[in-house]
């Protein structure tokens, strides 16, 4: 089964919550769908800061690839990498680097170490 094929299989049908690397309520999986430019994206959904409102934000599917791979090759997946392989979700702020460790940390058996060091084995 190729990588693409894993990660739409695992969510939303084995993981749909991501818990946030701090304290909170976790993202939520809202959709797949294809963003204005085309471009197939995990879409996940968090309550505001003003505790009222929805947000949603998105992470490329390609990009979630990438840092599948990056760790499948280092067994890490660091701050470093995420602005290095996944601009579009670093664009929406750094929550997206949650999103995507803590898929690692369900497929891949990646841990969060801590600030500054990541996700790794």
């Amino acid at each position: 089964m190729s990588i693409t094929s894993q990660i739409k299989q695992d969510v939303p049908q084995r993981i749909s919550q991501f818990p946030k690397l701090i304290l909170g309520k976790p993202y939520f999986f809202h959709a797949w769908k294809k963003d204005r430019i085309g471009v197939e994206c995990l879409y996940y959904r968090f309550m505001g800061s003003d505790g009222k409102t929805q947000q949603r934000k998105k992470v490329p599917l390609k990009e979630i690839k990438a840092a599948v791979k990056r760790f499948q090759k280092k067994g890490i997946f660091d701050r470093s990498d995420y602005k290095k392989l996944c601009p579009t979700a670093l664009s929406s702020g750094p929550c997206g680097f949650a999103v995507i460790g803590r898929y690692l940390e369900f497929r891949h058996k990646a841990k969060y170490k801590g600030r500054g060091h990541g996700f790794s084995l």
